[in-house]
């Protein structure tokens, strides 16, 4: 049996589906909808064409012909109903708690295809530098138990330091951050903040933050006597929402006192 069909009847396209679904395969459906939902909300849709994919699981998802972003979707746990109705398909799917229907009602299908996932992959989550640190800038304790964020982005005379913070003794410390992988340049890049901070009197610690760290810059960053952590990025992007407010870094950017 083909796995697809092109421009099925709407009685044909139900059998189908409704197979598929029963062994746990996914389909994917083509063809002109209009979708209902209850439930958070309420929304209502026209007739149009659409994309529609029922994943095992429970899962619906409705994408127009433009964009990226779906126009409904019905979350994993839903139990999903396919049937012919007065000439067209109808999908429902229905989540008990919290209750939310979704409805897609279809006149016209250009395609339906439907298959078992035999290979799931592995998922890796990327997140921009400015994204990981405005993070561990919210939860401070990635770094270390009893740190808070000071400030982001500030300049100093060799660049622009990601994120200063201040340790449980209240000291200065410089973290640089790394989506990749840090090798032994980002090791140096760090020390160099630290020289500079070191010229005008302040005295601060380094940390480089990765989600992975090269044999050289471990061996670099040991013999600087740097502190490498590393990252989660998926805790990293899961913990994003929070936002508690770093303090000025004002403190430790006064004048060095004279002795008298």
């Amino acid at each position: 049996m083909s796995p697809c069909l092109e421009s099925p009847t709407p009685g044909e396209a139900a059998s189908r589906a409704s197979n598929a679904l029963s062994r746990g395969m996914v389909v994917v459906l083509a063809g002109r909808c209009w979708v209902e939902y209850e439930g958070r909300g309420v929304s209502r849709s026209t007739p149009g064409d659409r994309l529609v994919i029922v994943k095992p699981g429970g899962s619906v998802i409705v994408h127009g012909h433009k964009g990226f972003k779906p126009e409904n979707w019905q979350p994993e746990g839903s139990v999903v109903y396919v049937e012919e109705r007065g000439g067209t398909l109808v999908i429902r799917a229905v989540r008990r708690r919290p209750r939310e229907v979704l409805v897609v009602t279809c006149d016209a299908i250009h395609g339906l295809m439907s298959y078992v996932p035999r290979e799931t992959g592995s998922f890796t989550m990327y997140m921009s530098e400015s994204e990981i640190r405005d993070a561990i800038a919210r939860n401070p304790w990635i770094i270390g138990e009893g740190y808070r964020a000071v400030e982001r982005e500030k300049p100093v005379e060799s660049g622009f330091v990601d994120l200063f913070m201040a340790d449980p003794e209240g000291r200065l410390v410089v973290v640089e951050i790394k989506r990749v992988k840090a090798g032994e340049s980002a090791v140096r890049q760090l020390s160099q903040y630290l020289e500079a901070l070191a010229k005008r009197g302040i005295v601060a610690r380094g940390v480089l933050a990765a989600p992975g760290f090269t044999d050289a810059a471990t061996r670099e960053a040991r013999a600087r006597g740097i502190d490498l952590v590393y990252l989660d990025l998926k805790r990293l992007w899961e913990l994003a929402r929070r936002k508690p407010k770093p303090r000025s870094l004002d403190e430790f950017f006064q004048p060095p006192r004279e002795h008298g």
